[in-house]
């Protein structure tokens, strides 16, 4: 599980500079995990080839054989991907900054007469996407894109009420279809975000502290641009 976020102090105020506050990236399951489930598969087909048992109980070693290769089947396929992001909605953007890089060189070569693109900062926004991958999706290539359960959540800062640490329920997996929540492998440390609308979001984070400083940060730097107004003078 790779988890990226900005926790010491000299990192943390070079994000704030770069209007980055957190991010973090959990997979599941890992190519350690992957690879001891392929392994014990493997050792359990090994030893029903020993004993035989195709040859003296068909039947039984039929159906072992066909569970065994739907559970190889789901340890191939099987994916989780979290990613969680707070920043700027200008950064979220891909691609943005490639084309205000270009249009830079480009006035400076050619000076243009029309209005220059908006460069001022965006406000900022909590970005998840979550993936789900399972043995349906491998098994259909054709429509491989509408079954991986993509879901992309952009939230901007206005819409956020409140914030604090929970934990997934047990068995979350059975409650997949629900959109406010994002189950990842066996992690149920969480932080529960409630919307202006009621809505709560249960988002599985390692580091549920750094999270929620990041959230106050970006709320309080956005409540004060809100409350900062440009000066118009007007001279006569």
């Amino acid at each position: 599980m790779t988890v990226g976020a900005y926790d010491n102090r000299p990192e943390r105020e070079s994000a704030l500079t770069q209007n980055v506050y957190f991010v973090e990236d959990q997979r599941w399951p890992s190519r350690s995990q992957r690879f001891s489930w392929l392994m014990a598969i493997g050792v359990v087909v090994f030893i029903i080839f020993e004993l035989n048992l195709l040859a003296f109980e068909p039947l039984a070693g039929s159906g072992i054989l066909l569970v065994l290769l739907g559970m190889s089947l789901v340890a191939i396929t099987v994916q989780q991907r979290l990613s969680v992001r707070i920043g700027r909605d200008l950064d979220a953007l891909p691609g943005q900054l490639v084309v205000q890089r270009f249009w830079r060189r480009a006035v400076q070569a050619a000076p243009v007469e029309f209005e220059e693109l908006d460069l001022r900062p965006a406000p900022a926004a909590l970005r998840i996407v979550y993936i789900s991958k399972g043995p349906l999706a491998a098994l259909s290539p054709g429509r491989r894109g509408s079954r991986l359960g993509r879901r992309d959540c952009h939230i901007p800062m206005d819409e956020i009420e409140n914030w604090s640490v929970g934990s997934l329920p047990r068995f979350v997996w059975l409650r997949r279809a629900r959109a406010s929540v994002f189950p990842v492998g066996a992690q149920r440390d969480a932080v529960v975000v409630v919307l202006k609308s009621g809505e709560k979001l249960m988002i599985p984070s390692q580091i549920p502290a750094t999270f929620i400083e990041a959230l106050s940060a970006a709320k309080v730097d956005s409540l004060k641009k809100e409350q900062v107004r440009p000066v118009i003078r007007e001279e006569i």
